[in-house]
């Protein structure tokens, strides 16, 4: 049998501060802010980042994949 998946989070390399969780996976309330926007090179035209957060064409360079 075949199981694929896909990743529900991601750690910094340095187990530093960084976590990055999926937001699909949170089914209760929250006080959860972004602090980034990754993958922008891969943003829909129609969607517009905030200029109030830092944008990162991939994963920042400290974050596990």
């Amino acid at each position: 049998m075949k199981t694929t998946g896909s990743r529900l989070m991601n750690y910094a390399k340095d187990n530093g501060d960084y976590l990055s969780i999926t937001l699909s996976c949170i089914d209760t309330p929250h006080n959860l802010k972004p602090i980034a926007d990754v993958f922008v090179i891969y943003k829909v035209n129609w969607h517009n980042l905030s200029d109030r957060l830092p944008h990162f064409d991939e994963l920042p360079p400290d974050v596990v994949s």
